[in-house]
């Protein structure tokens, strides 16, 4: 989380230092109008950005909306809960892991030993072959759809935690 906070901060203050605004941009739709907003608020207060934004835990949280996703798996759960972040944390089944039915829990060898006719056809078309009982690869694009989308409209910086079938 530091290295997130430092990072962000350092980017935010070149940025500051390098771009014009004018008073009245922060319309709240572009990262520019946040930049706006918040270095009015820290120039107005006379305070640096460190010690206007420190929550009342002693995190100093990043001077502008993080948004944090997480899949309702309880490791990805206790992978964002094991900090105490001051933003909200959205759980989301649509970052569940790949769904394979009844091969749950093992691994694509033991799967292909048990079936070997089903592994065959995933060896042809790894994309579009369903695991008995669960879902493909296609499927799994088209429920992560709308994460994308709404990962793409937001104008601050987002955290998913996940697992390796979604992220990949």
């Amino acid at each position: 989380f530091n290295f997130m906070r430092d990072e962000c901060l350092d980017f935010m203050r070149r940025r500051r230092e390098k771009i014009a605004f004018s008073p009245n941009l922060n319309t709240g739709t572009s990262i520019s109008g946040l930049v706006n907003q918040f270095s009015r608020d820290v120039s107005e207060s006379g305070h640096d950005v460190d010690e206007e934004y420190v929550g009342a835990d002693g995190i100093t949280p990043l001077p502008f909306p993080c948004y944090i996703m997480t899949s309702t798996m309880p490791r990805a759960r206790q992978t964002v809960e094991w900090e105490n972040y001051p933003y909200p944390v959205e759980m989301l089944s649509n970052l569940n892991p790949l769904d394979k039915g009844d091969f749950t829990g093992q691994e694509l060898e033991e799967s292909a030993e048990e079936n070997p006719e089903w592994y065959s056809r995933l060896v042809g078309d790894p994309f579009h072959t369903r695991f008995p009982g669960g879902e493909c690869y296609a499927d799994l694009m088209s429920r992560l759809e709308s994460i994308v989308v709404d990962i793409e409209q937001q104008v601050g910086p987002v955290l998913v935690v996940s697992h390796v079938s979604v992220l990949q």
